[in-house]
């Protein structure tokens, strides 16, 4: 960690199915209780399309967010943590 209360999230994004996050090592830093690591993966048929990592809001209500959309299929699910450093990986 940070200090005494920051927090090291993973920040990248991959943008098509089994391509690496990127950039691969950046991050963005969290202020707990206030802010959270986040994870957003937008799944298709069982298998993953995209994935964010970043930072949010804790107070965020997507986190914990599971989302269907009837018209493409798709499937999208938000996390977030604060439980260490990069534990949205």
């Amino acid at each position: 960690m940070l200090g005494a209360d920051a927090l090291r999230c993973r920040l990248c994004s991959s943008l098509q199915p089994g391509m690496p996050c990127m950039p691969q090592k950046m991050s963005c830093n969290s202020h707990p209780p206030k802010e959270a690591c986040l994870s957003i993966t937008i799944s298709y048929g069982g298998q993953v399309e995209q994935k964010m990592l970043g930072c949010i809001q804790a107070d965020n209500k997507k986190c914990g967010l599971m989302w269907d959309d009837p018209e493409t299929g798709r499937h999208a699910e938000y996390k977030c943590c604060s439980s260490g450093d990069h534990c949205n990986e």
